[in-house]
């Protein structure tokens, strides 16, 4: 016979409860790090789209830049604002017509194909610098053809200030870097808490049982006393009745135990149950009791006192004090020496 699965309890619910939890949060994390990263990642590529784009515009209005500062006018502001330097080389490098800041003199081949560009990112300058291949049409010779053919091609350099751009890029990197690690940090203090919630809810209901096996304790000690007062009454009954006169067994056997001992023992019996009753109704409604300090040494004198037919020892410090209830550690103490003695038997250590 196949056993089935084991029950649930409250505790294995919580638990199951908090790891599921916990998973979710870290799916979540995951999923949450993996779209940032990626739309950072975007972001980052549409900025080198972006300076690239201006670098472009610039690239392409440097002829009118020229121009217009040649004529005396002012020169485009949105162009010429981020140009830090430009020229215009031959196809073989060599610079030609137009220079502006410290351009090179000399271009060194570029391989980069007719209408072509290349750009080159410099962070320590923060400048972006690109590189246009350009064709130059040239008028055929001749009456009847009075088309353009392609003869020959030059380079444009124009350098352009990029330092937004990088600091732009460099916030983003440090954001892409930095979410994992804050992510999982948020993700662990999440864990965390709801770890400490589950152990708080765990708590909750192990106090909760606490509370109803105190209550079940209390009224079984309160139903226990009923009878021990019944059994108390009936004992005294029977105390006076074999006092006044003696029953018929009495006088057949006189030899067994007497009457009046065997009441003594039950009376002794019932008044030590209903005496731990009591202390376990004071233990349920107050565990901790009266604290106060009491000598060991002392409290085991006054116990051992009562043992006339053995010798009591104990390996205690020369000094020994305890912060405890006197009557609680007294019933302690009591109960590990008459365990003690009733295993030893009479006589010994």
């Amino acid at each position: 016979m196949r056993a089935g699965p084991p029950p649930l309890n409250e505790r294995n619910v919580v638990q199951a409860t908090s790891w599921i939890a916990i998973g979710g949060a870290a799916v979540i994390a995951a999923g949450f790090c993996v779209l940032a990263i990626a739309f950072l990642g975007g972001e980052r590529a549409r900025g080198r789209l972006l300076v690239q784009y201006q670098a472009e515009r610039v690239a392409t209005g440097l002829f009118v830049i020229v121009a217009q500062a040649a004529a005396g006018d002012i020169p485009n502001e949105q162009l010429a604002a981020a140009l830090r330097r430009a020229a215009t080389y031959d196809a073989r490098g060599r610079i030609e017509r137009i220079r502006i800041g410290n351009a090179p003199l000399r271009l060194d081949e570029v391989d980069i194909e007719p209408g072509e560009d290349r750009f080159l990112y410099d962070q320590s300058a923060e400048t972006l610098t690109i590189i246009r291949r350009r064709w130059l049409p040239e008028p055929l010779r001749g009456a009847r053809n009075r088309g353009l053919r392609v003869t020959r091609n030059e380079f444009v350099l124009v350098e352009i200030d990029a330092a937004a751009h990088f600091s732009r890029d460099r916030s983003l990197l440090a954001a892409q870097l930095l979410l994992p690690l804050a992510v999982g940090g948020l993700t662990f203090g999440a864990v965390r808490l709801v770890r400490a919630n589950t152990r708080y809810r765990q708590q909750l209901g192990e106090q909760r049982q606490l509370v109803q096996l105190g209550e079940a304790a209390r009224t079984l000690a309160h139903e226990i006393k009923n009878p021990l007062s019944a059994i108390q009454l009936s004992t005294g009954l029977l105390r006076r009745q074999a006092a006044s006169e003696p029953t018929p067994s009495a006088r057949r056997n006189p030899d067994p135990l007497p009457l009046q001992t065997g009441l003594d023992h039950i009376d002794a019996e019932v008044s030590r149950l209903a005496m731990l009753a009591d202390r376990m109704g004071d233990f349920i409604r107050d565990p901790v009791g009266s604290p106060t300090l009491h000598d060991v040494h002392e409290l085991l004198k006054g116990i051992s006192s009562r043992y006339q037919s053995v010798t009591i020892t104990s390996s205690l410090p020369g000094e020994l004090f305890v912060s405890a209830d006197q009557e609680r550690l007294r019933s302690v103490l009591d109960n590990l020496v008459t365990n003690a003695v009733e295993s030893g038997g009479d006589g010994g250590v």
